[in-house]
């Protein structure tokens, strides 16, 4: 009888170690994590390609230096080449970053010192041979938290005609025989991706 008290009492104290190892081990990994936190994002049309610039706002709020490698996707199909023109640079010491290409996206470090900021911009084109871009927003889920804040811009040239848009704006300029509409989001999580479809006004004619 004693000997099975024994055993349920040291099974007992082996599965309390558990899970405040499990407990201990989620909070270290949750406190070294970096907070992807704010994006803008800049879509701009022209005649066969879109130049897409994103800015990007990574948070550590722990003592140390946090080194990681991001993937970066792209929409690859029939109507979208991989992009022809790939940019990434740390704005918060203006330096280029090298990246490596994969089948549908690049990865690329970022270096996010102790208890600090990091922005980083990504420019690429993109042919678009259907009047439809593309941008991936669903991955933000994977992060876990919402932007706190973000904002879409799309420019168009004026003799186009924006047929749908996943993102509606919240205000439209003209600017350089250019249409610009812009959207601010707060808190958002985005559960779709970003697509637009166009067309030529002249040739709907």
């Amino acid at each position: 009888m004693n000997n099975f008290c024994n055993k349920k009492f040291i099974k007992g104290k082996y599965i309390i170690l558990i899970i405040l190892i499990t407990i201990i081990f989620g909070s270290i990994l949750s406190a070294q994590s970096i907070q992807f936190y704010q994006e803008k994002i800049e879509i701009e049309i022209n005649d066969d390609y879109c130049s897409i610039s994103g800015i990007y706002y990574f948070r550590n709020n722990n003592s140390q230096d946090i080194r990681q490698t991001l993937y970066y996707p792209f929409v690859i199909n029939d109507e979208m080449s991989f992009p022809h023109h790939i940019e990434v640079t740390n704005l918060s010491n203006s330096k280029t970053v090298l990246y490596r290409s994969s089948d549908k996206g690049v990865y690329f470090p970022i270096n996010v010192i102790a208890d600090s900021i990091a922005i980083y911009k990504v420019i690429y084109h993109q042919k678009t041979n259907a009047n439809k871009i593309e941008y991936i927003l669903t991955t933000t889920q994977k992060w876990g938290i919402p932007f706190e804040v973000a904002e879409y811009i799309i420019k168009i040239p004026e003799n186009y005609k924006i047929k749908s848009m996943s993102i509606e704006p919240d205000t439209i300029e003209i600017k350089d025989n250019k249409k610009i509409l812009t959207s601010n989001k707060t808190n958002y999580m985005p559960t779709t991706n970003f697509t637009i479809n166009w067309e030529d006004k002249n040739e709907s004619k």
